[in-house]
């Protein structure tokens, strides 16, 4: 069965799915969000993918996220 966004129960789900790298998931997370929260989600992913501290898997994660709601938002 495919979680849909109207399924994310908390916020360590969706960030799950964000952090994926799996296209769809990330998208799917996506969709519902209003815009302060999607702002929040990249602000957040930038931090992950540029600064120190992070996991190297963290990074790679965030920064295939970031790609693809960039790509996303300019559909």
């Amino acid at each position: 069965m495919k979680k849909n966004s109207l399924n994310y129960s908390t916020h360590e789900d969706r960030w799950g799915a964000i952090l994926s790298q799996d296209e769809e998931k990330i998208k799917d997370a996506m969709k519902i969000l209003n815009q302060e929260t999607v702002e929040f989600i990249i602000c957040h992913l930038i931090k992950m993918a540029t600064e120190e501290g992070w996991h190297p898997a963290q990074q790679v994660s965030a920064a295939f996220a970031l790609k693809v709601i960039k790509a996303q938002i300019l559909d």
